[in-house]
């Protein structure tokens, strides 16, 4: 019986080591070769699985537990491959340690890196998830009606000019006194996990209108209709380095909503949101109220180009 056993692993180990250097880290490949079909199948199916719920969860708790799955699965089945060929003596410590070590060095940190470079998960304020392509590009190149990922830092404060219903400037200019002479602003360090999701209106040195009928952009209608309530005709000119950006938010609650369109109070941060609350009518205590803002936006703020909106697959896409 020992000699047969003994045998019988002999020619495991000489028909994994028959297989080409590069299959072994493919996950059930050396079970496979060595006649263990089930046990192969079962890590093959299970990886790939895993490999599918971290795509289709991308960005959200359980992608991230669903990629560690398919690393500590994937790590497993190196470490055994690791300890029949050619390294009989290591104990079973040392083969998983050094078959993470090796996978997530070659493989999964890079890849993990150019994912999250370029399908960046971010999160707005209503809780909404998007994938962002944050590599670098020139601001110069985008195009008008483009989705972009807006950073705002958590410390900064909104600056309102004087526009009934359109609201937040954001970026290296805020106005002063009559909302037509502008100061250089600068900001500290950026990131992208706060921000807003919007679509490009007009680059720097356009002219900006809102003639209550239409806006335009240099004279020429554009693809985006206001809210027929904005009766104040007004515009502006895009500041150099400076893109106009419009976002649709989630500024507050109802119960705000109301406290502040009874009060007026010019200081609350609805009145950077809205500029005429009282117009908006809620229904319930908890509803969030979508308001327009048009934003100025400074290069510096500008993260990304927006791929489309990351939501679990059975929830649609207004989950």
């Amino acid at each position: 019986m020992a000699e047969r056993s003994g045998g019988t692993r002999g020619e495991e180990n000489q028909a994994a080591a028959g297989s080409p250097l590069w299959t072994y880290p493919v996950p059930g490949w050396a079970a496979w070769r060595r006649g263990q079909r089930g046990e192969a199948v079962g890590v093959a199916v299970s990886w790939t699985s895993a490999l599918v719920g971290a795509i289709l969860g991308w960005g959200a708790v359980w992608g991230g537990m669903m990629v560690a799955y398919a690393y500590l699965l994937h790590v497993v089945s190196v470490a055994k491959v690791a300890r029949r060929r050619g390294f009989p003596h290591w104990n079973w410590r040392v083969a998983v340690v050094w078959s993470g070590v090796v996978l997530g060095g070659a493989i999964y940190i890079p890849a993990l890196r150019v994912a999250w470079t370029v399908f960046h998960p971010v999160r707005t304020d209503d809780g909404r998830r998007y994938a962002v392509d944050t590599r670098r590009f020139d601001p110069e190149a985008l195009a008008s009606g483009e989705w972009l990922w807006v950073a705002t830092p958590l410390w900064r404060a909104d600056r309102v000019p004087p526009v009934q219903g359109i609201a937040a400037l954001l970026g290296g200019f805020e106005p002063t006194g009559d909302g037509r002479v502008w100061k250089a602003r600068r900001f500290r360090g950026l990131g992208t996990s706060e921000g807003e999701v919007g679509r490009l209106i007009a680059g720097p040195g356009q002219r900006v209108t809102w003639d209550v009928v239409a806006l335009r952009v240099d004279g020429r209608s554009s693809w985006f209709k206001l809210p027929n309530d904005l009766t104040d005709r007004w515009e502006f000119v895009v500041p150099p380095d400076h893109w106009a950006v419009l976002v649709m938010r989630f500024p507050t609650t109802s119960e705000r909503l109301r406290r502040n369109a009874s009060t007026g109070d010019e200081n609350d941060d609805l009145a950077t949101s809205v500029a005429s609350a009282a117009k908006f009518q809620v229904a319930g205590g908890h509803r969030l109220v979508r308001a327009p803002q048009l934003w100025l936006v400074h290069r510096h703020h500008i993260q990304g180009r927006v791929w489309g909106r990351l939501s679990p697959f059975w929830r649609g896409r207004d989950g």
